[in-house]
C-alpha cells in the first residue's frame, strides 16, 4: 500500500530575505501545487536567517582575536528591505555591515575604517559554508592588504555545519 504525502514543508537556507525568498520560492511553490494537482499542502517555512538564535551562531564564528573593527560581510539584496535584517545583526555584534553585490561594499567600508585609528580588522563571512564567493572574498582582501598596507586583515570562516547550525535548522521544522 502507497503512502500519499499530505504535507510537504520547505526550510529556505538563505540568510537574506532577498528576492530567492520573498518572491522566487513563493512563486515556484505556487507553480508546482498547481502542475502536481494533488491534495498536497506545500509550507514554505522561515529562512534560517530569521531564527533569532543567528546572533549567537554568527557570534561563535568571530574569532577571539585583538581586533579594532569587525565587518560583517553578507552577499546582499536589491529586493527592498532585504538587508534590513543584516544591518540589525551587525549592530547586535559591534560590526560595520558591507554586502558584496550591493553597497556598502567591502572596499568602501574598508576605506572608512582606514581614515580612522584602526589598525586590525576582522572580516566575518555571512555566508553558509565555503565555496565560489569566499574564493572570490580571499582574492579582495589580498588587493586590500595591497591598498592599505597599514592595515591588518582577519579573515573568519563563514559559518559552517556545526550541532549549533543544526539544532537552529531543527528548530525552523515543524513536528
Amino acid at each position: 500500500m502507497k503512502h500519499q504525502v499530505e504535507r510537504l514543508s520547505i526550510l529556505p537556507l538563505f540568510l537574506l530575505p532577498g528576492v530567492h525568498v520573498q518572491v522566487d520560492l513563493p512563486a515556484v511553490l505556487e507553480a508546482v501545487g498547481h502542475q502536481l494537482n494533488l491534495p498536497l499542502q506545500i509550507e514554505l517555512r522561515s529562512h534560517l536567517g530569521s531564527h533569532p538564535g543567528i546572533t549567537q551562531l554568527v557570534s561563535e564564528a568571530m574569532q577571539a582575536q585583538p581586533i579594532d573593527q569587525w565587518i560583517l560581510l553578507a552577499h546582499g539584496s536589491r529586493h527592498p528591505g532585504g538587508n534590513d535584517s543584516v544591518a540589525e545583526l551587525a549592530k547586535q555584534l559591534g560590526a560595520v555591515v558591507a554586502y558584496w553585490s550591493v553597497s556598502p561594499s567591502l572596499h568602501q567600508q574598508v576605506q572608512e575604517l582606514s581614515s580612522r585609528s584602526i589598525k586590525r580588522i576582522g572580516i566575518q563571512p555571512y555566508f553558509l559554508f565555503s565555496g565560489s564567493i569566499m574564493d572570490a572574498i580571499l582574492l579582495e582582501i589580498d588587493q586590500l592588504k595591497c591598498n592599505f598596507n597599514h592595515l591588518n586583515f582577519l579573515l573568519s570562516s563563514p559559518l559552517q555545519p556545526t550541532p549549533h547550525l543544526a539544532h537552529l535548522l531543527q528548530t525552523l521544522i515543524p513536528a
